[in-house]
Formats: C-alpha cells, sequence, structure tokens
C-alpha cells in the first residue's frame, strides 16, 4: 500500500461526484508533469489524501490501477474534444472536520520529502497534481485527522459508551484511519529490517 496527496481546488467536487482522480497526460504547453504521471503509480487499495483550499478534505482508496480515458466530467463539442488522461477510480470518505495542513506544518514540515513535496515551507499547497506521501507524513497526517474526527467518550458517561461502540464499529473512516496507520507502520518496521540485514552483511 502507498500513499498519495492529491491537489484538487475548483476540480474537487466534480471528482468526488463522479469517484475517482484524473489528469490529462500533458499540460497546456504540451509537457508531462511528474504530478500526471504518478497516477499511473497508482495501485488497488493505495490511499489518497485529498488537499483543498489549504486543507485535507477527505481520504479516498483506489479501487484499482489507473485508466487511459477522457475526462468523464467535460462536456464535449464539436469544436473541441476531451482530452485523454489518466484516470484512477476512488472512494472518497470525506472528513467532517478538515485538517489544516498551516495548523499541522510543525508536525509534518521535517517529514516532507526534498523533491516533489506537496507543500511549500510555508504550508501552500504546490503546483501540480498527484504527489507522493511516504509512510511517515501519512501517519502523521491520519493522527491529525483523528484528532479533530475521532470522538473518544468522556469517562462519566459510561452508560453510553456501548451506543458509542456500536456507532464507531461500523464507523468506515475509523476503520480506514485504523488500518491505514496499521500499514504504514508494517512498511517501516520491514524497510528497517531490510536495511538493518544489509548493515550486517556489509560489515
Amino acid at each position: 500500500m502507498n500513499a498519495y496527496i492529491v491537489m484538487q481546488g475548483e476540480t474537487y467536487h466534480e471528482e468526488k461526484n463522479a469517484g475517482l482522480i484524473w489528469a490529462p497526460e500533458t499540460d497546456k504547453a504540451g509537457m508531462v508533469p511528474h504530478s500526471y504521471q504518478r497516477l499511473m503509480e497508482v495501485k488497488k487499495g493505495d490511499r489518497i489524501f485529498h488537499y483543498v483550499k489549504g486543507a485535507i478534505v477527505a481520504i479516498s482508496v483506489a479501487k484499482g490501477a489507473f485508466k487511459k480515458e477522457r475526462k468523464p466530467f467535460e462536456e464535449e463539442s464539436p469544436e473541441k474534444e476531451s482530452a485523454v488522461g489518466y484516470l484512477v477510480q476512488v472512494e472518497y470518505r470525506e472528513l467532517e472536520n478538515p485538517l489544516s495542513i498551516k495548523e499541522c506544518l510543525d508536525d509534518i514540515s521535517s517529514l516532507l520529502p526534498v523533491k516533489y513535496a506537496a507543500f511549500k515551507e510555508d504550508g501552500t499547497g504546490n503546483p501540480g497534481y498527484l504527489y507522493p506521501c511516504n509512510e511517515e507524513l501519512a501517519i502523521e497526517l491520519l493522527e491529525g485527522i483523528s484528532r479533530l474526527n475521532v470522538y473518544v467518550p468522556e469517562a462519566e458517561q459510561l452508560e453510553l459508551a456501548m451506543e458509542v461502540v456500536r456507532v464507531t464499529e461500523h464507523n468506515p473512516l475509523i476503520t480506514l484511519i485504523a488500518e491505514t496507520i496499521m500499514e504504514m507502520k508494517t512498511k517501516i518496521q520491514r524497510a528497517a529490517a531490510i536495511q538493518k540485514i544489509a548493515f550486517a552483511f556489509m560489515a
């Protein structure tokens, strides 16, 4: 499982309603941006953080690998044909309380990749579409999202505890967050173990 950050802005609602992410093969200048091509890397089960106007507003799960298709929600005309691009079908989980990147910048700044970071040093988003999200960054974002969207009953409300458990058991967002954090931590542990073995052989 890999994680990504998609910068959607004005395209968010159209893409959410269509259950997908999409980018053209080339930009208006005919160039091939890395953030467009990255859709070709997405696999079934990958997690995607949706960034809109300064905040993570949703998490989605890829339903499969990319397909080359024309922009599905753009009306075609006899004079203009929609561009062919990379399309990935995803299942959106919208957040009740979005996670502001600027508010959690101190927690994530050291985790941003040197190359192809989704965010600038001031917390604003970089231009582009789909960016990589390493395991440590994904965990930090998920923990921030959890603090804003997962509610724990107070001790004096024990009479409501069973009802809370029943609700949260079937809350797909909580399940998604827990499974993703577990998978990301497992990937980190495996990478550390492989590195340790490699160092042992080199010694």
